[in-house]
């Protein structure tokens, strides 16, 4: 790094042939090749324009707002670096080229999981408005395994100023204990199984998610 920083994670793949390392604000990559004179460690310099660019990942405006990986994981092939976004809390999947075709620094960005999801009484619920977060929470108020009829008309007993500061609270107890500066959630670990096959994560909001590498969809995930 050319500024004055600290590194928050590092990761280097199972062949040996490659180094991610990250602060806040930036990721960086790095090709490790043998030399006649010794070890060389090539920055591959399309990573950063690559995931800028990437119509995958354009919602997180990289470029505006950097790139910095609370954790990075190689899978155990070598060919795939997955890395929790500081700035959004997603999690960023990327194909890497073979370490084996000498001058070849291609990256492709194959996936963006955007986590998300309000949290509800220890429980996650994505995508739902206002009115529907408070019939839930009555759901739950009353000992119902899940939420229901969650699109019913509620009584609101307040104003919408009331309502923004129950939503305020609701994203505090995401955001609560962490002091990131970023206001979002920090994915904390990455696993991936040894056939490539599927992927684990955790976040500082206490959420374990699936992920099917394969598929490249959620398997689960869960609030513990």
């Amino acid at each position: 790094m050319q500024l004055r920083t600290n590194l928050i994670s590092s990761a280097i793949s199972d062949d040996g042939s490659y180094i991610a390392i990250s602060d806040l604000y930036e990721t960086k990559l790095f090709n490790i090749q043998s030399t006649p004179t010794g070890t060389k460690a090539i920055r591959i310099k399309s990573f950063l324009p690559t995931l800028s660019t990437s119509t995958h990942t354009s919602h997180l405006e990289i470029g505006s707002k950097g790139l910095g990986s609370s954790t990075l994981a190689f899978t155990p092939d070598s060919r795939r670096l997955v890395l929790g976004h500081v700035q959004s809390g997603n999690i960023i999947v990327v194909a890497l080229p073979p370490s084996t075709v000498s001058g070849r620094e291609e990256v492709e960005v194959v996936k963006c999981f955007q986590m998300g999801g309000n949290v509800i009484h220890g429980r996650t619920i994505a995508g739902l408005t206002k009115k529907q977060r408070k019939a839930a929470e009555q759901a739950e108020r009353k000992g119902l395994v899940k939420p229901v009829d969650v699109d019913a008309d509620v009584e609101m007993n307040g104003d919408d100023k009331e309502e923004d500061e129950e939503d305020k609270d609701v994203q505090s107890t995401i955001t609560a204990g962490q002091n990131t500066g970023t206001g979002s959630t920090w994915i904390s670990c990455l696993a991936a199984s040894n056939d490539g096959q599927w992927l684990v994560s955790s976040d500082t909001s206490g959420r374990v998610t699936i992920f099917n590498l394969d598929t490249l969809q959620v398997r689960s995930s869960q609030l513990l």
